[in-house]
This record gives structure tokens, C-alpha cells and sequence, in this order.
């Protein structure tokens, strides 16, 4: 699932462990967030079909289309979601994302 315009922000409970996870990162920067879910699909080495989880990913492109799709015009773009990011040598940009766990 691809969230668009997200607020660079999230944050997942597990009640079961009073856990409070948060992912934090710089929406201007990295302005989606892509939700995913591995029910145990990948039988290669390391996963050997036992990797159940949820992948939170910001991200700048067209969900799960590829690079090619995501620089070239495509329905998302076409929307006016930022689908690429250009970076530059002669400018760097310096981005980061947080990932916390705390006690509930």
C-alpha cells in the first residue's frame, strides 16, 4: 500500500509486549510512505519461508512499479505525487530516519 503526502510519521502498538514503536524521517524530503506485509512467502535463504513482518518504508517513487516507472510520466505523477527525487553532486542532501522503541 502506497500512502501519499504522509506526515513522516508512524507509529505501530504491540499490545502484546507493550511496545510503542515510532518511525520518524522528514516528510519534505521523502514525502510517502509504502506499507507492506511478508506472510512468510520468501522460501530463499535467510527468510526459508519464516520472515513474518510488516515493512514500513518512506519512500519517493511509484509503488512497487520500479525506477524506470517511477522517472518516467505514470498515474501517480500524473496526480501530482512526487514520484523522484533528483540529487545532485554539487548539492548534497543529508536525510535520516528515526526508528524507537519505548515501554507502554
Amino acid at each position: 500500500m502506497l500512502l501519499c503526502g504522509s506526515e513522516g510519521r508512524v507509529l505501530l502498538t504491540d499490545q502484546a509486549h507493550s511496545v510503542l514503536y515510532s518511525v520518524n524521517w522528514n516528510r519534505l524530503l521523502i514525502p510517502n510512505l509504502m506499507l507492506w506485509i511478508s506472510n512468510g512467502g520468501r522460501q530463499s535463504r535467510p527468510w526459508n519461508g519464516n520472515n513474518f513482518c510488516i515493512g514500513i518504508e518512506p519512500v519517493v517513487s511509484a509503488f512497487d512499479l520500479g525506477t524506470y516507472a517511477s522517472r518516467s510520466p505514470n498515474p501517480l505523477a500524473n496526480q501530482g505525487v512526487e514520484t523522484v527525487r533528483r540529487f545532485l553532486p554539487q548539492k548534497p542532501e543529508t536525510f535520516s530516519i528515526e526508528i524507537a522503541a519505548q515501554s507502554i
